[in-house]
Order: C-alpha cells, then structure tokens, then sequence
C-alpha cells in the first residue's frame, strides 16, 4: 500500500480514538506533533519512502534550527515514531525507519516545583476562613479539594474524576482511578479531614442531589480540570500570593513533606501512581536541596 504523510496522519488518529486508551487531550497533542512532521517531511511524501536518515534529520531540525527544549524534541519524536510502529504493524510499511534507531535525547534534571509551607498555610487558612464566613457550598467543596490534594499527592485529573462510590469513610479510603486506567488507594489519615469530608458530602447532598462525581459546581455539573486550577488560583490570589500556584505543585508538595517526613520512597511511589520509581526519586533531590538550605541557615558558625 503506498500512502503519503498526510493519509498516514488520519490513519493513526482514527486508531488512536477508536482503539486505544487515550484521552482526547493526548490524542490532540499527538495530532499537532504531526503535523509540525509533516511540514518537515512533506505532505505528499510517500510514508514506505521515508528512511532512518530523514527521521535523524528530522531530529537534528528539531534540536538546532527550531531550538525546541529537549523535552520538546523527545516527545515529537516519540510521536513519529509511534506513527511508523502503527504503519508497521498495519502492513503499510515494511520496517520503521525508527527500529533500532538509538538517539541520545537525554533529558536535563529538571526538579519539581513544591510550594513552601508558609504560602500552603496561607492557603489552607484563607480557604477556611471563607468557609466560616460565607458558610457556602462552592468554598467548603475548594477547601476539600485542596485537602485531598494535599494528604494524597494525587492529579488534578484523579482528583475530579472521583466517584462517590470511590470514597470509604471508615478507613479514609477513596479508590483512584489512575493513568492507564491502573487503579490504586490513596488515604485520608486526619480525623479533621475525614470529618471535613463527611460535612461536604452532607451538604453536597443537600445542594446538588444525585450525582456520581464527588466534584460537581452547584448546577450539578462535574467540575473539569480547568475550573478547578481557575478555582484553586482564585483563592491563592485572595490569599494575597503573587505566584501561580498549579494543583500539579501541590501534587509535588504532597510528595516532598512525605519524604521530608521520612516515609519509605516505595510507599511515595505508590501513593503518587507512579509506574516506575525512577520518576518518584527526583523528589530525593528536591528533599536534598531543601536539607541543604535549612543547615545553611542554621549554621551557627557562619564561617
């Protein structure tokens, strides 16, 4: 079969919605890796035509002409390489020119961004004090939401992607559905917080009714991931913060207190949903740095 580039590219979106686990957000970002390929190997390009050397050249472009960061380079080749695999297992081509194509895109170490514990106080006391004051539902379901956030270290997708079935008040338990669909408990441990819950499941009820996610506005309906950062910023504003503060932070800061707090990095691993422990030990380093800030500043010598 001989396809150009530009066929090759509808043919791997379609497969990517109809039969893989993707979501529409990865699939979108897939779509514009390609067609920033495609501009470089060219439309009407004959994908079987395509070889090892135009993929490296391509690489190369990506590395020097279009100064993209590294990180940027490794994942629109991984989506041109992903494209030659579908090719090839569809028959449309013989070899990717990716096959054992070994490319040195190392990435530089780049450490999360935790916030610290004054700005979190800032945050979690403001978002109190508009519960006792305004005593409404949209505060006290921001409040619960920057908790869990918190005691968890879980995504802002998992996050609004809970289900009222997902949550166990006895054991603080609330089951979470992950990337990859890989499923894993995280847990509420304060009995503040569980209390906190319970309240905003009782009010919840009270306002919305029936509704599966624990996370819908007062219409009823389930918040998304970008109302709840427009939420979360809101109130880091109102707290008189000037920095934008993500949930994607707070999922750092979640982990950093835990191994600041001498919690096992396996034991962080699973709780963060993290396939390889790898990308849990970074937090290792932002704990190092912050030691090394706190000895600093405690040294007595000065010298």
């Amino acid at each position: 079969m001989s396809i150009n580039f530009s066929q090759s590219i509808v043919s791997f979106l379609d497969h990517c919605l109809a039969t893989r686990v993707l979501s529409k957000h990865t699939v979108s970002a897939y779509k514009i890796d390609l067609q920033h390929a495609k501009n470089f190997f060219g439309a009407e390009a004959l994908v079987r035509e395509i070889s090892k050397e135009d993929v490296i050249n391509y690489v190369s472009y990506l590395r020097s002409v279009s100064k993209h960061s590294m990180s940027s380079v490794k994942r629109r080749y991984s989506t041109v390489k992903q494209l030659f695999q579908f090719l090839e297992e569809i028959g449309t081509i013989e070899q990717s020119p990716c096959y054992r194509l070994k490319l040195k895109l190392k990435l530089p170490l780049t450490l999360p961004k935790s916030v610290p514990r004054s700005l979190i106080s800032a945050i979690i006391s403001t978002a109190e004090r508009n519960v006792e004051v305004n005593r409404s539902y949209d505060d006290l379901l921001l409040l619960v939401m920057i908790i869990i956030l918190l005691l968890t270290g879980i995504r802002i997708g998992e996050l609004i992607g809970i289900k009222i079935d997902d949550i166990t008040l006895e054991d603080g338990s609330i089951m979470i559905n992950g990337k990859g669909s890989r499923e894993r408990k995280v847990y509420i441990t304060t009995d503040r917080a569980i209390e906190m819950l319970n309240s905003f499941l009782v009010q919840r009820e009270e306002v919305i009714g029936n509704s599966r996610h624990l996370f819908v506005s007062i219409s009823g309906r389930k918040l998304t991931t970008d109302s709840a950062r427009r939420r979360l910023q809101s109130l880091v504003t109102e707290a008189g913060i000037q920095s934008r503060i993500t949930p994607h932070m707070l999922r750092h800061t979640a982990a950093t207190f835990l191994i600041e707090a001498g919690v096992d990095i396996r034991v962080v691993q699973k709780l963060l949903g993290h396939s390889s422990i790898i990308t849990t030990q970074i937090y290792t380093h932002v704990t190092d740095s912050s030691l090394r800030s706190i000895i600093t500043t405690a040294n007595a010598l000065k010298w």
